[in-house]
């Protein structure tokens, strides 16, 4: 949130604040205020009775409603396929007016503020976004880092503990698509190689690191009719990103 106020001289030696004014979702960059100055010199006059009017200034300050959000994209650099490079991503998603962005690895995993409750339409102006900017049509999940903070904590026991002999994912189901989906597509894991457990629009998933070609799993999320509906991440990435 921006806030606007006016300074001017008050018996001519006294600087003050004379006026204060929220100002709405505009952005600050490399200290250069952008967006709302379109008003014209009257309205931009004192109010009250300064002396001398010197200008406008602006304060910057964290909206309550604003919050982050992580998006993961599917698919990208993988192989030298779908390259999207993550200081131009970073810059598209700044061009939509989200804060505070970030990425971390080059798989596409970018976390951002945006306004609240906006899940769906971040979503559509993402895709668009990369669309525009890369030419490719590239599935995205966003997810509010509360939310995922929620679905991490409900964790099972089995998932995320360390063991260097499991691999541990996350695949996150991009709606429409749903587990019944999934599950119906991919079919039960292998035992004693693979463990799933459904958790709201994610599903946790580990296996045997040395084993991993046998299960049931590994190659039908790359393969199978659903799989582009799901993006999958590490234990680790997920974790990392749900800390920055």
């Amino acid at each position: 949130t921006y806030h606007r106020s006016w300074r001017g001289y008050e018996n001519g030696d006294k600087t003050f604040s004379c006026f204060r004014y929220e100002y709405g979702r505009n952005r600050c960059e490399n200290g250069r205020f952008r967006g709302g100055l379109n008003e014209t010199f009257e309205s931009l006059k004192c109010p009250f009775s300064c002396k001398v009017f010197i200008g406008i200034y602006y304060t910057w300050e964290v909206s309550e409603q604003m919050k982050q959000y992580i998006a993961f994209l599917r698919g990208i650099n993988i192989s030298g396929k779908n390259k999207v490079s993550m200081a131009e991503l970073k810059e598209g998603f700044e061009k939509l007016d989200f804060g505070d962005v970030k990425t971390y690895l080059n798989s596409g995993n970018v976390i951002f503020s945006g306004d609240e409750d906006e899940d769906e339409t971040f979503t559509n102006q993402i895709e668009v976004m990369i669309k525009k900017r890369f030419g490719l049509d590239i599935p995205v999940f966003v997810i509010a880092k509360e939310k995922l903070e929620n679905i991490l904590h409900n964790a099972p026991d089995w998932w995320g503990n360390g063991n260097n002999e499991i691999y541990d994912n996350l695949i996150f189901i991009i709606p429409p698509a749903t587990f019944a989906e999934v599950y119906s597509e991919i079919g039960e894991p292998r035992a004693e190689l693979e463990k799933i457990k459904e958790y709201k629009e994610v599903i946790f998933w580990s296996f045997s690191r040395k084993d991993y070609q046998k299960t049931n799993w590994w190659s039908k999320t790359a393969s199978s009719a659903i799989s582009s509906k799901l993006t999958i991440r590490t234990a680790n990435t997920v974790k990392k990103t749900v800390g920055m």
